[in-house]
């Protein structure tokens, strides 16, 4: 659900803090999930973060959570307030929070 064509940050992720959680496939929404993760892994509150349905189409992602097929698995990775997330079927999620690099070549906070 990235968009490939989004240069909008050309800054790569140069290091990363990464936080994992999971949650039940069969009764919780994914991109609820996706929501509390993403807050968890920023040490906020769900209710405080930018509205993430502004850059991920949070209907979609339910959708293609939701429909794994038998043995095969799918995960969608985007990036998304200051974070590069990746939902997969089976219940997990991973957040990463990038340390980009400085011009200097030093690594400082978002």
């Amino acid at each position: 659900m990235t968009d490939a064509d989004d240069v909008s940050d050309p800054t790569p992720f140069v290091d990363t803090k990464t936080h994992h959680s999971t949650f039940d496939v069969e009764r919780e929404a994914p991109s609820l999930a996706l929501v509390e993760a993403i807050a968890a892994a920023k040490g906020t509150d769900p209710l405080s973060l930018d509205p993430v349905g502004d850059a991920v189409d949070l209907g979609a992602l339910d959708t293609i959570i939701e429909s794994r097929n038998g043995d095969h698995s799918v995960e969608v990775t985007v990036d998304t307030l200051g974070v590069r997330a990746t939902i997969g079927s089976g219940g997990t999620i991973a957040v990463q929070q990038a340390i980009r690099g400085t011009a200097d070549g030093e690594s400082g906070d978002q």
